[in-house]
């Protein structure tokens, strides 16, 4: 016997955080970029990379994306696995390659990598993925 179920609240102050677990919910944490909490999380491979990562990560701010950075002194998956436990939306890994030639390694919530993508493209089309509130 299937049944509908409805909600009736009539309390103003809660509604949000109901709204709230729904779409925690209805998204399993993986939220679509414009809504993550964490939009970009930026992990380095070693130290001499964090000048460029912090770089970056003004760049990001200065266009009001929700950035982190990760420069622990962890091996490089252990950062990029606490980044997919966090549930960022994407992460951005900078090494050696990335910090020579001024670019980026985007990795997908889906999985998937891009290597070599340009910092101003990148940011460029993020911008214009959170602000269309693409999924």
């Amino acid at each position: 016997m299937n049944k509908e179920v409805f909600v009736i609240h009539r309390a103003p102050l809660s509604t949000h955080e109901r709204f709230m677990a729904f779409l925690i919910e209805h998204y399993v944490g993986n939220f679509p970029l414009w809504l993550a909490p964490v939009q970009v999380k930026i992990v380095t491979v070693n130290d001499s990379n964090g000048e460029y990562a912090n770089k970056v990560v003004k760049m990001l701010k200065e266009k009001m994306i929700r950035v982190e950075l990760d420069d622990r002194s962890e091996s490089i998956g252990k950062k990029v696995r606490d980044a997919e436990v966090e549930k960022a939306a994407l992460i951005v890994t900078i090494g050696d390659k990335e910090v020579k030639n001024k670019t980026l390694a985007v990795r997908e919530s889906n999985g998937k990598v891009k290597f070599g993508v340009d910092l101003k493209a990148f940011i460029d089309n993020l911008v214009k993925d959170v602000e269309s509130r693409k999924c």
